[in-house]
């Protein structure tokens, strides 16, 4: 390569550095996904839970994650979700497999565990069906479509090496 074409090389080389991060950011701005976890929602009223996702909302937040549990009430975590689902924001929706499941081994919430911890061997496929059915039964009827399911948060702790 001579030394004219190598300069025109790096030339182009510098301009497709800068420019195409630049192209890509502006094409995929409106596919970003922007999130946030949110915790303890349910036990919000209507008007601190619109409150927060008017928040999120002029944040730019476009998704958050939650859970639940079968410890705590689910109809204020529903209506929550699906307020924000009406106002643009999706969720990715956490669950833990061991729902319904038998609780035979469940360590105790001891300090520093703040909740009882089941071990996945007391999952229970037909117990966690028909604890999660109706739950997702209710997000369908209200016409919200959850980005996505995780199941187990953090599946890699001490939960699932409890005997």
């Amino acid at each position: 390569m001579k030394r004219g074409q190598f300069h025109g090389f790096l030339v182009l080389l510098g301009t497709a550095i800068f420019v195409l991060p630049l192209l890509l950011a502006q094409a995929n701005a409106q596919n970003l996904v922007i999130g946030v976890n949110v915790a303890g929602v349910q036990r919000m009223n209507g008007l601190q839970q619109d409150a927060l996702i008017e928040q999120l909302r002029k944040a730019g937040v476009n998704t958050i994650r939650t859970g639940i549990s079968s410890l705590a009430p689910s109809e204020g975590l529903i209506n929550f979700i699906s307020s924000a689902y009406k106002r643009g924001i999706g969720t990715i929706f956490i669950v833990n497999p061991t729902e319904g499941g038998t609780g035979l081994h469940t360590r105790p919430a001891i300090p520093p565990h703040n909740w009882p911890q089941p071990p996945m061997s007391d999952a229970d496929p037909d117990g966690f069906r028909r604890w999660f059915s109706p739950l997702l039964g209710s997000f369908e009827a209200l016409g919200v479509h959850l980005t996505a399911i995780e199941f187990g948060n953090e599946i890699n702790n001490s939960e699932t090496r409890n005997p």
